[in-house]
């Protein structure tokens, strides 16, 4: 079972620093950044759609590869996300991330998987983690030594 990720686009640059975005399109590339550094979505065979208020910008291909980009034009970027949520086959496969109460709401009378704009951001992978700690066998031997005296209470 595949799933569906729909990001209300300004409303997670919104939060990424406790303010609104006042560069919209800086915003939207910190946002492509963040996605491409920490893959929200998990596993390749889920499938991520950003949905931005506004007419189509400019967007590298390197930003946007494996991101489906969709701007509302003359709609909202909520009725958009709507309409996504209606024409699905199986909304119960889509995670919508948004904090909206409006979007929220709807999402889960459609059964409709919810994210927070917070467990979103929390998914971050701190370069700290990406490393592979190695330790020498003296150091383990060490630990071990000391995991004995604590939980053992050998000497």
């Amino acid at each position: 079972m595949s799933l569906h990720f729909i990001l209300d686009g300004y409303n997670i640059t919104n939060k990424f620093r406790n303010k609104p975005a006042v560069d919209l399109r800086n915003s939207r590339f910190e946002l492509y950044k963040f996605i491409h550094e920490n893959n929200p979505k998990g596993s390749q065979n889920n499938s991520l759609t950003i949905v931005f208020d506004g007419k189509v910008d400019v967007i590298s291909n390197e930003a946007a590869e494996g991101i489906n980009i969709v701007f509302s034009k003359n709609k909202s970027a909520d009725s958009v996300i709507k309409e996504l949520i209606e024409s699905s086959i199986q909304p119960k496969n889509i995670v919508l991330v948004t904090d909206d109460k409006e979007l929220v709401m709807f999402a889960r009378s459609k059964r409709v998987g919810i994210m927070s704009v917070k467990e979103l951001l929390a998914k971050k992978k701190y370069p700290f983690f990406k490393k592979k700690m190695r330790i020498s066998a003296e150091e383990a031997l060490k630990i071990d030594k000391e995991l004995r005296k604590i939980w053992l209470n050998e000497k």
